[in-house]
């Protein structure tokens, strides 16, 4: 059980890892910009965008500078 709930959780990030990539480019956005209006290390974006974790203040900060709530966002998993 242990691996199969870790492999919908690493799914789950890819998702939002990929929906946060789109909005940026939909709005746009190149990844110094998304730097310059969050004051987040470039590293930390690129690791949000890249499936290799993201904090629940970088995703805060993401949200706020692209217009979306993180339920939105969040909404993206699947719960069950």
């Amino acid at each position: 059980m242990g691996n199969k709930l870790l492999s919908k959780h690493q799914k789950s990030i890819k998702l939002i890892s990929n929906l946060l990539r789109e909005i940026r480019f939909n709005e746009n956005l190149t990844n110094k910009n998304v730097q310059e209006l969050t004051g987040l290390n470039k590293n930390t974006i690129s690791r949000a965008e890249n499936s290799r974790g993201i904090q629940l203040f970088t995703l805060l900060e993401l949200c706020s500078v692209y217009g979306v709530k993180p339920s939105e966002v969040l909404s993206i998993i699947d719960w069950q």
